[in-house]
């Protein structure tokens, strides 16, 4: 795999990594627990403004599999490099920018 270094490789892994542990904390804590009553005023206390797509875990599951098959990096429609600039932003994804669908909001 010659678009990325070892360290650079390595990087991403530690990153998918944490976003993996952090995805499996979230489900853990969104699973309601029987003896608390909902209060809806705190869960978007603080995050209101910010709308960030995160990868799910099916997608880090994936980016971490396309690692160990050596096409982690590539877009999956182009084959292209991926910028490291994206790849940076959003580690689990496969297509590069040009091929990623664009979504309007």
């Amino acid at each position: 795999m010659n678009h990325m270094t070892e360290e650079d490789l390595l990087s991403f892994i530690e990153r998918l990594d944490i976003m993996k542990r952090w995805a499996l904390g979230e489900s853990a804590r969104a699973e309601p627990e029987q003896d608390s009553p909902h209060d809806a005023s705190q869960c978007n206390t603080g995050f209101a403004a910010v709308r960030v797509r995160r990868p799910t875990l099916q997608e880090i599951e994936e980016a971490l599999q396309r690692i160990s098959q050596g096409l982690y990096g590539l877009c999956s429609d182009c084959d292209r490099v991926i910028a490291r600039e994206r790849m940076l932003i959003a580690p689990a994804a496969i297509r590069c920018q040009a091929c990623h669908p664009r979504t309007i909001q």
